[in-house]
């Protein structure tokens, strides 16, 4: 079976296209969901504090303490 140059050219694009699909494919999804993936923002892909004691133990600026 001979090739065709027509079809060598399609067959080295369609691998070319593919090549681009799989290293990039990331990219791609992320181009086309974009915002519409729901639930609100992505989570942190770094850990959370676990030490929220100087949030909560902090003294507030005119606040009066009453008994």
């Amino acid at each position: 079976m001979e090739f065709d140059p027509k079809q060598f050219v399609f067959l080295a694009v369609i691998a070319v296209l593919t090549g681009v699909f799989i290293l990039y494919r990331r990219e791609i999804a992320e181009w086309l969901i974009g915002d519409r993936r729901g639930g609100g923002p992505r989570p942190p892909s770094h850990p959370l504090p676990g030490d929220d004691g100087f949030i909560v133990r902090r003294k507030r600026r005119g606040a009066t303490v009453e008994r």
